[in-house]
């Protein structure tokens, strides 16, 4: 079992949960972040591809989360680039830093992805093997995830999880769609039929735990609740 996990993205929603946790039950973590701040964190550069490759002594999995917000500002032509590259350029510098890295432990990279993979599908039920879809999201999506299975050629364990809307009272989408409700202002967008993949935080914690306590699991999985609800219900 790996003892030591390498986290990018640490210091969002899901990287300050899953961080918590493993420290929890006796990982050491190192993190990667523009402005590391405390023990075990180590600054890195995306833009420039800058990376202090310390951070990765003694690390057995990396869990990658590092990615610029989807959600918080217009899509743009500048944006959206930013949003591709945050993932793509992410992933490989953290590939071209392992390369050089001679003597590492390395063995397991799980990395974030999103159920945007699929598009919008309407009410077909969708699988791990239902094919790539057409939009934006979906298109970010299968760059995020081509530029993780660069690491197969350096013989990693490659998971990705395909999350979808992460619900936690201390932030994410839950707040945001919560006030309005308590404002008695809430009300379904637009026609309120958009199927909703979900599942709470505690949920996706467990499942960066397992996958990377797992040695059996490997490539995508849907990281989602079982029962999708329509953003009308």
């Amino acid at each position: 079992m790996a003892k030591k996990i390498l986290i990018t993205g640490a210091t969002g929603l899901v990287g300050s949960a899953l961080k918590k946790r493993l420290l929890g039950i006796g990982y050491e973590v190192n993190t990667l972040s523009r402005k590391p701040e405390g023990k075990n964190a180590f600054r890195w550069d995306v833009d420039n591809q800058q990376i202090d490759v310390a951070a990765l002594n003694g690390v057995d999995a990396i869990i990658h989360l590092a990615g610029e917000p989807v959600a918080d500002k217009k899509w743009t032509a500048e944006r959206k680039k930013q949003i591709i590259d945050s993932r793509v350029k992410s992933a490989k510098l953290l590939f071209e830093a392992i390369k050089k890295s001679e003597n590492h432990k390395i063995k397991s990279f799980v990395s974030a992805s999103a159920v945007g993979f699929y598009g919008d599908c309407g009410d077909e039920i969708l699988t791990e093997d239902s094919p790539n879809g057409f939009g934006f999201l979906a298109e970010c999506c299968k760059l995020w995830e081509h530029a993780v299975d660069e690491g197969k050629k350096l013989s990693l364990r490659i998971v990705k999880l395909r999350t979808g809307i992460v619900l936690s009272k201390d932030g994410g989408a839950l707040p945001q769609l919560d006030l309005p409700v308590r404002l008695f202002a809430g009300s379904a967008i637009g026609t309120g039929k958009q199927w909703t993949p979900w599942l709470h935080l505690t949920d996706m914690v467990n499942m960066y735990v397992e996958a990377v306590e797992n040695i059996q699991m490997e490539g995508c999985y849907n990281a989602c609740a079982p029962f999708p609800v329509t953003n009308k219900t």
